[in-house]
């Protein structure tokens, strides 16, 4: 059993910090233990024999969470700290401490607010298509008109045309009427060489 103590004091311990970075990232013991190049088992006998081991594995990815969480919080809102200097004057040596402010920090609060109030400060995009004058966008359907549709495809090219500048004129109506008077679609955009 010597060599087990061994190995936690040559292979485990001297990698708290690392292990416990494993952790914070969501790391199982398993997975650790894989890192580590120990078993399952091993790691077993060692959490029974130093709670230390045992302390530092329980911190999990949520606790790690809630410490930037707190920290986002602190940096959004703003906090007071002290900062501590150690002034020397001649023989003495004194600490000088010093109430400071950290001032709220806007892009915290931001990333705070879209992710703790999405609802309401989510950085988003409404786009949104309509017809002419705003009306909804006219659509054939064509489990009623497929055969109609295919029929004046393949059989009457005019009637094609018609549709085309039908649809040409409703949107040169709508330029008109929303943008002013120039309208690629209408005569007067049209410059002739004479």
């Amino acid at each position: 059993m010597a060599g087990a103590k061994n190995r936690y004091f040559t292979l485990v311990k001297p990698r708290f910090d690392t292990i416990l970075a494993w952790r914070r990232r969501g790391m199982t013991e398993k997975e650790i233990c894989n890192n580590l190049g120990i078993s399952i088992g091993t790691i077993a006998i060692y959490k029974n024999k130093y709670p230390e081991l045992v302390d530092l594995l329980k911190v999990g990815k949520a606790d790690a969470d809630a410490q930037v969480e707190n920290a986002l919080y602190k940096c959004a809102v703003g906090f007071q700290y002290e900062e501590k200097e150690v002034v020397t004057e001649g023989d003495s040596v004194r600490v000088k401490i010093t109430n400071k402010m950290y001032v709220p920090n806007v892009t915290a609060q931001m990333a705070y607010l879209q992710n703790r109030c999405f609802d309401r400060w989510r950085d988003k995009r409404i786009h949104e298509i309509s017809g002419i004058n705003g009306e909804p966008i006219k659509t054939i359907d064509e489990s009623k008109h497929g055969d109609n549709i295919v029929n004046i495809i393949q059989n009457d090219p005019k009637a094609i045309r018609g549709i085309i500048e039908n649809a040409l004129a409703g949107v040169d109506s709508h330029l008109q009427s929303n943008r002013g008077p120039f309208s690629p679609f209408s005569p007067s955009s049209v410059h002739s060489s004479e």
